[in-house]
């Protein structure tokens, strides 16, 4: 009897050890965010992703991309974008998040709560203003693909 109990308390510490496994190539990591006045919508975001790569290259196995959209709110921008990039979106590894100056002066206490009533970004996540936008001052660190 006990020998039965041992083997099942084993198949099923086994079988749960794998559930909810995924590959670290199918994740796209944001590692900065830029924060604009839109022209079409009220806000225009600047993603910046890393994707681990197994292949290393010059950057140290890393494949940067940015990404430039405008939507009403941050989380619609992040299901537009899910809907043509093939990996899924990690936010929790995000350093940056850079606003301009033009919205800086507008006043940035929504986005601010909204960042951290999130549990999406660590604590740890630098904000900063910039005196132009942040697509500019985010294009100087990496190309800029505009959607």
């Amino acid at each position: 009897m006990k020998l039965k109990i041992i083997v099942f308390c084993a198949i099923v510490m086994l079988i749960t050890g794998c559930s909810r496994i995924t590959e670290i190539d199918s994740k796209s990591f944001v590692t900065a965010i830029g924060f604009d006045k839109g022209e079409n919508y009220n806000m225009r975001f600047t993603f910046v992703f890393t994707s681990p790569s197994k292949e290393t290259s010059e950057k140290g196995g890393r494949q940067d991309e940015t990404i430039v959209i405008e939507a009403p709110s941050l989380y619609s921008a992040i299901e537009q974008i899910n809907n043509f990039k093939s990996q899924s979106i990690v936010l929790t590894h995000t350093q940056t998040i850079i606003f301009s100056e033009e919205l800086a002066r507008d006043g940035l206490k929504e986005y601010i709560y909204m960042l951290v009533r999130s549990n999406h970004f660590r604590p740890n996540t630098y904000v900063c203003i910039t005196d132009k936008s942040s697509m500019e001052f985010l294009e100087k660190i990496n190309p800029v693909r505009t959607y």
